[in-house]
């Protein structure tokens, strides 16, 4: 048990630590809260989660409640259909307006912020004691 408490003390570190990267901090989070059920788990047996059922009952229930709000089933074959049918359609009409020069002027931009991040990290690095 002190293992496990060890564990998910060191998850919680993880998930506070400010310099993960949105993709790095969603992993550490996942693996906190399964390192908790398991703690969980041990204390009251009764109580066994695991990350598989947990994860179908958040399917479950987003399906459940998908349905109380929109008064449609996600799962039904025909549904599910139209919703393809209408992301087709969707992608055909962005691909048909798009032109060469959007798509350059988008590289373009996200090219520009990349560097201006560079060189802000450069520059701090260069004078550790200015703070943003």
């Amino acid at each position: 048990m002190a293992l496990q408490r060890g564990a998910m003390d060191f998850h919680l570190a993880l998930v506070a630590n400010s310099g993960l990267t949105e993709e790095s901090f969603k992993s550490s989070q996942t693996n906190a809260k399964d390192s908790y059920l398991s703690l969980v788990s041990t204390m009251r047996p009764w109580t066994k989660v695991d990350q598989a059922s947990r994860q179908s009952a958040m399917i479950d229930n987003a399906y459940d409640e998908y349905k109380a709000a929109f008064g449609e089933d996600m799962q039904d074959p025909e549904f599910q259909k139209r919703n393809v049918e209408a992301l087709a359609r969707w992608k055909a009409e962005r691909d048909a307006t798009l032109t060469p020069e959007d798509v350059e002027a988008v590289v373009s931009r996200k090219l520009v912020a990349r560097d201006s991040r560079i060189e802000e990290m450069r520059r701090r690095l260069r004078n550790p004691s200015v703070r943003r």
